[in-house]
């Protein structure tokens, strides 16, 4: 996995790997690294960057543990202790 430098880092980082989100279902593109501010959910069907609510308005979502979960955007854009998403930080938010 990539940190937002674009380095590599382990897994075992991830203070919290069940709500870290690794992948999401989208539209082709996976960026879940963004490093100037939260990017805006938008669109219908609303999207964040290449993430999209396709499934009753719900994000299919693979954590580091490796569990899969069906998400609202809303959740997954809940703002953490450090300022950003905290589904796409590898702090415990």
């Amino acid at each position: 996995m990539t940190s937002p430098g674009g380095e590599f880092v382990s897994l075992v980082s991830a203070a919290t790997p069940a709500t870290t989100l690794w992948r999401a279902d989208g539209n082709g593109a996976f960026e879940t690294n963004w490093v100037s501010g939260n990017p805006v959910v938008s669109g219908s069907p609303r999207t964040l960057n290449a993430y999209e609510e396709r499934h009753l308005d719900t994000v299919n979502v693979l954590y580091l543990d490796g569990h899969v979960k069906s998400m609202k955007m809303d959740a997954l854009t809940k703002v953490g202790t450090s300022g950003g998403y905290a589904a796409f930080t590898m702090e415990d938010d």
